[in-house]
């Protein structure tokens, strides 16, 4: 009885307070991360207000088109896949693969957002990059060393390059797969003076892990600029002869940058704080339609390097 008579009393104590706010219409939602790896993929969804009684976002009737160099070139067809870890995911793709320096637009519209939306980018050039040193000295902690890691870039002067980089270890299988550990870098160096963006953007970053963004602020027109990154490494776990190191420099463009920045500055602000405005570069509706190049650079083998 008395514990009927609590929940009662809680439940008499209730409050309804009206919104005040102004409501907010859906808008549509476009964003790709375009790169000379592969076709176009793009996402095309809708915002969904707090209020909402539908909170499904995602678009099926789209017509998602795609430009290269102001020339149509094909319309991206809908795919819908079903997985056992990241359940079922919607998006539109194409067949054609950019080359760098091209410059894509991607455009949509459906029934719900007749209006065209669109976004524009250029395909950044790769890195330019050189060897990567691989260092190693005693911790204190057993099982553990200190590893340094230096990546060679060279940046071109008088122009303003944005730069993302990841590291991991990878050994080789004998099937055509190789198994990644990504590794938790430090990255103390002058460069990446804009700290760590952890978690951003899973799609591009690929899994849990340290990664640097920042523009070339502090290094612009450098040759052969010694990135230096440092971890502590498990030894215990990882020590295998057929180990390899790699560092992935991407090179992206200023509409990705933004959108990360934007994104990680969201991330951090404090409750009470201005809200900060996320990046969008889509005409007609919100989302970011952006580019990268990347390369890969790998140490010789744990054995080449330290036995």
């Amino acid at each position: 009885m008395v514990l009927a008579a609590v929940v009662l009393s809680a439940a008499g104590c209730e409050t309804v307070v009206e919104f005040r706010g102004d409501y907010v219409e859906s808008m549509p939602v476009l964003n790709a991360v375009i790169s000379p790896d592969g076709p176009v993929r793009a996402t095309y969804t809708r915002s969904v207000f707090i209020l909402d009684d539908d909170s499904e976002t995602i678009i099926k009737d789209g017509t998602v088109e795609l430009y290269i160099n102001d020339e149509f070139v094909e319309v991206l067809q809908p795919v819908e896949e079903t997985s056992e870890w990241q359940g079922t995911s919607f998006y539109y793709l194409g067949t054609v693969t950019p080359r760098v320096a091209d410059k894509v637009t991607i455009r949509a519209r459906s029934a719900q957002f007749p209006e065209w939306v669109s976004g524009t980018t250029t395909i950044p050039y790769a890195p330019t990059v050189g060897d990567l040193k691989i260092e190693t000295s005693e911790a204190m902690e057993e099982g553990y060393t200190d590893l340094t890691a230096r990546l060679e870039l060279t940046d071109p002067e008088a122009v303003t390059n944005y730069y993302f980089v990841r590291g991991c270890i990878v050994i080789p299988n004998d099937n055509p797969y190789a198994y990644y550990q990504r590794l938790y870098f430090e990255y103390t160096d002058l460069a990446f003076r804009e700290g760590k963006a952890d978690g951003l953007l899973e799609e591009l970053l690929g899994g849990s892990g340290d990664n640097a963004l920042f523009a070339d602020t502090m290094i612009d027109g450098q040759q052969n600029y010694p990135l230096t990154m440092e971890c502590e490494y498990a030894t215990t776990y990882w020590n295998v002869p057929e180990a390899l190191f790699e560092v992935t420099c991407f090179q992206t463009d200023e509409h990705l940058y933004k959108y990360l920045c934007s994104e990680k500055l969201a991330g951090n602000a404090a409750m009470f704080g201005e809200p900060v405005q996320i990046y969008t570069n889509v005409e007609g509706g919100i989302g970011v339609v952006c580019a990268r190049s990347s390369l890969v650079v790998r140490s010789k083998s744990y054995s080449e390097l330290f036995e």
